[in-house]
């Protein structure tokens, strides 16, 4: 279950369709949007369970954009922070285009690419 801290810092950030699609190499390691997560470092000053529970939601979504739905202790944690932030911009993109799919795969090559190269 998220923190208040957390949902306190989620519950702003709503779905806009104008939002801008990015890459994150580290922390994400995937594509996000800007509605999704504005400001990173606002997200560093938050204690690291918050830090981790959100970053828990990209990483559930990655493997639901994988085709593989939550199971187990990610279903509950999954279900519960989308309890307490329906309105969170990342719940409401569940489903890729076309586009999206192309994007995320190119975002992957770079990522690998970049943490090749780091370590």
């Amino acid at each position: 279950m998220l923190t208040d801290r957390a949902v306190a810092f989620l519950r702003p950030l709503t779905f806009s369709a104008a939002a801008e699609c990015r890459c994150s190499v580290i922390p994400l390691a995937g594509i996000y949007w800007v509605d999704e997560m504005p400001n990173f470092r606002a997200l560093r000053e938050l204690p690291k369970q918050d830090q981790h529970g959100i970053y828990r939601l990209f990483s559930i979504r990655e493997e639901i954009w994988a085709g593989s739905p939550p199971e187990g202790d990610d279903k509950v944690f999954w279900e519960n922070a989308k309890a307490q932030v329906p309105q969170y911009a990342l719940f409401q993109r569940l489903e890729l285009s076309e586009q999206e799919r192309a994007t995320r795969a190119r975002a992957e090559v770079t990522i690998m690419e970049t943490l090749t190269a780091v370590f």
